[in-house]
């Protein structure tokens, strides 16, 4: 494991980032907005939608409360804690029935959320759907790993799988995906992964609904990872 270590954060990160916080006031419902904190130039950071405080002091590694808000546009703005910046802003477009995830990551002087792909994220009816992004900035060159409930053999996710790389959403039946993170090799097919720097246990997964696992720094001697629901 090259002094890497296991980090199982299945049922922590799971239940905290899938319970959904009061609207803010002034928001609608039927939608909804998180951020996680990958930046490490802060001590914590303040998340600002439509330009109300929806929350402040995250620390690194964080994830907001759900935002509910209504469908639609809606502007965005990350930055440090007390700051009066106004870098770091964005636009984000939720649909109906989905959660909009922002990654936080340093961006030269500024904090900048780096908004997840939502392409393709609605499964087949009866079916469920996952995806893996990197934003583990000081990980090695790694690659990642799936078994799903159609298939129960580690595979490949994808080659290269480079940091704030996304997978795009992966199809399968109802039941339990697992990912495995390991150090990249140079096999262009190969069978299994050469040694496990994280692993996320069982990732039970409903029908009709899509899930994305976010990989993160972890301390100095590992990865960690979040799970967030971001369709149903």
């Amino acid at each position: 494991m090259s002094g890497m270590r296991l980090v199982l954060l299945l049922a922590a990160a799971g239940a905290a980032c899938d319970v959904k916080s009061p609207a803010a006031p002034g928001l609608g419902s039927g939608a909804a907005l998180r951020v996680i904190v990958a930046a490490h130039g802060v001590s914590t950071v303040e998340v600002l939608v439509d330009r109300q405080m929806v929350a402040t002091g995250l620390g690194f590694g964080a994830t907001s409360d759900l935002v509910s808000l209504a469908p639609g546009a809606h502007h965005l703005l990350v930055r440090p804690a007390g700051s009066a910046t106004v870098a770091g802003e964005r636009w984000v477009l939720v649909d109906a029935g989905d959660t909009a995830t922002a990654i936080a990551v340093d961006s030269s002087t500024v904090i900048n959320p780096y908004v997840i792909t939502d392409t393709g994220k609605v499964p087949a009816p009866g079916h469920t759907k996952l995806q893996v992004v990197h934003f583990a900035a000081g990980a090695p060159a790694i690659d990642v790993w799936r078994t799903q409930p159609d298939y129960d053999t580690l595979i490949r996710v994808m080659f290269p799988f480079a940091y704030r790389a996304a997978s795009g959403y992966l199809q399968s039946t109802v039941g339990t995906w697992t990912i495995v993170v390991s150090h990249a090799t140079t096999d262009s097919i190969p069978h299994a992964p050469p040694d496990t720097l994280l692993a996320t246990g069982d990732i039970p997964i409903a029908a009709d609904e899509a899930w994305t696992v976010v990989l993160l720094d972890g301390d100095s001697t590992g990865m960690q990872y979040r799970l967030v629901r971001d369709h149903h």
